[in-house]
C-alpha cells in the first residue's frame, strides 16, 4: 500500500517494484465483500484516464475473503446500502460536495447500522486529497455540531 500518512514514498516504491521480486496479494482479509467490490470498481482505470498518474503503478483486482458473514451489512433505516461513496470535489462545486458528505455522515450516525449495531463515529472515514479539503469538510461537519478528527500528514512526495 502507498499512503503518505504512513510516510510511504513513491520513489522508493517504484524502485523496489522494478528491482525486486514482487508478490501480489489477491485477497483482502480486512474488508467486507461489498467494500472490496467497490474498491475494484473505483481503482479500475478508464480509457484515457488511469487512476494513478504514474503509469508504473497499477491496481490489482482483489477478491474478498470468505471469512465475512453475509449478514454483516450496512443499512440505513433498514435498507441495504453500499459501504462506500465516491463524491468528486470539483473546483466550483466543492461546497455542494462537502454538504453532501456531511449529510451522508450525519445520516449514518443517526440511522445507520452495521450488522445490527448502531454506526459509531469511528466506523466512518472521509478521505480527501488536500489539507484544505480536510479543513473544509471538518468545518461543514462542525456547522452541524458534529465532532470530527483530522489527521493531516504532509507527504514528502506528491500524491499519485
Amino acid at each position: 500500500s502507498i499512503y503518505a500518512f504512513r510516510q510511504a514514498n513513491l520513489k522508493t516504491y517504484s524502485m523496489a517494484r522494478t528491482s525486486s521480486k514482487v508478490f501480489d496479494m489477491d485477497t483482502n482479509f480486512r474488508s467486507v465483500p461489498d467494500y472490496v467490490d467497490a474498491m475494484n470498481v473505483f481503482f479500475e482505470p478508464s480509457k484515457g484516464y488511469p487512476f494513478f498518474k504514474d503509469e508504473r503503478i497499477e491496481y490489482i483486482q482483489v477478491k474478498p475473503t470468505s471469512k465475512w458473514k453475509s449478514n454483516q451489512e450496512l443499512t440505513i433505516r433498514g435498507l441495504d446500502v453500499k459501504p462506500f461513496s465516491f463524491i468528486p470535489v470539483g473546483h466550483n462545486k466543492s461546497a455542494l460536495a462537502f454538504e453532501n458528505i456531511a449529510y451522508q455522515v450525519l445520516e449514518l450516525l443517526k440511522d445507520g447500522k452495521i450488522d445490527g449495531r448502531e454506526v459509531v463515529p469511528t466506523d466512518i472515514g472521509v478521505l480527501v486529497r488536500t489539507g484544505k479539503q480536510a479543513k473544509d469538510i471538518k468545518a461543514q461537519l462542525a456547522s452541524y455540531n458534529a465532532v470530527s478528527y483530522t489527521h493531516l500528514t504532509l507527504p514528502t512526495t506528491p500524491y499519485v
